[in-house]
C-alpha cells in the first residue's frame, strides 16, 4: 500500500480523476493482470477505485479512472489517499506512476 496524498489539516480533498501511467515495462507471459484499489478507507482502500484491473501491455500506456457516474468521494483532513495493488503473475514487470487530480475545499 502506497500513500498518494495525505489530506492536510483544515482541508477536505475531492478527487476527480486518477491516471495510471506505465513508466517501465518488461514483456513477459503474464497470465494474471494486477488489480488496483484506490481510496481513503484504511481497511481496503477501495472507495474511489474498487478492484480495477489495469491491463497495461506497453511502456507509455495510461489508464484513466474517474467518478463521472457517481457521487464524488470527499476525504477529510488526516486521511491518506492510498493505492493498494494485488499483483498478477510475475512474468511481466510494470512500474506505475499515479497522477491524482482533484481539489481541496
Amino acid at each position: 500500500t502506497t500513500t498518494l496524498i495525505s489530506v492536510p489539516t483544515g482541508k477536505t480533498l475531492v478527487v476527480t480523476d486518477i491516471v495510471v501511467r506505465c513508466s517501465a515495462f518488461t514483456v513477459g507471459s503474464k497470465s494474471v493482470q494486477a488489480i488496483a484499489n484506490v481510496g481513503g478507507n484504511s481497511t481496503s482502500f477501495n472507495d474511489f477505485v474498487n478492484a480495477k484491473t489495469f491491463t497495461i501491455s506497453a511502456l507509455g500506456q495510461l489508464k484513466r479512472e474517474n467518478q463521472n457516474d457517481t457521487s464524488l468521494v470527499q476525504y477529510a483532513a488526516g486521511v491518506n489517499l492510498s493505492l493498494k495493488i494485488t499483483t498478477g503473475s510475475n512474468a511481466t514487470l510494470e512500474t506505475w506512476v499515479v497522477d491524482v487530480y482533484g481539489y481541496y475545499i
